[in-house]
């Protein structure tokens, strides 16, 4: 009855996020599992703050998303972060924790043995300070 009685107002209320499915009641829970994770992972971005650098690497050009699109998207508020206050974060984090976290990772995941150190020590911790600038600029 109730599918009868919904079936009509689908045909005449048909929008995009409708949509009407038969099937076994197995591979129905099964889609809407699916389809709840995906507005659970919905949900979430739309809550969330994305900080970007207000520059962009070309050699990493291929990379990059058009924030409007990721805005008008996903929902979520961007915040533009200044390069010189990323530069003044990163000189302000303790090496030590660093390496810290350089270990950790280290434990947890392979790194590669052609892996130059001193790169990875600054990625991690330009990855630290802009971290912290995120965390700082979130209102």
């Amino acid at each position: 009855m109730g599918f009868l009685e919904g079936s009509g107002s689908f045909k005449r209320f048909m929008k995009n996020n409708y949509f009407l499915e038969i099937d076994t009641l197995h591979n129905l829970a099964t889609k809407i599992k699916t389809f709840a994770k995906a507005s659970m992972a919905k949900s979430i971005l739309e809550k969330s703050t994305i900080g970007l650098l207000a520059c962009y690497n070309e050699a990493m050009f291929a990379t990059y998303t058009d924030p409007y699109n990721a805005f008008m998207k996903i929902g979520a508020r961007l915040r533009f972060l200044s390069v010189a206050d990323l530069c003044d974060e990163i000189d302000m984090i303790d090496d030590t924790c660093v390496n810290d976290v350089l270990d950790k990772l280290a434990n947890t995941y392979r790194v590669h043995p052609n892996v130059n150190k001193d790169k990875f020590f600054a990625s991690v911790k330009a990855t630290m300070a802009m971290e912290k600038l995120a965390t700082d600029n979130q209102t």
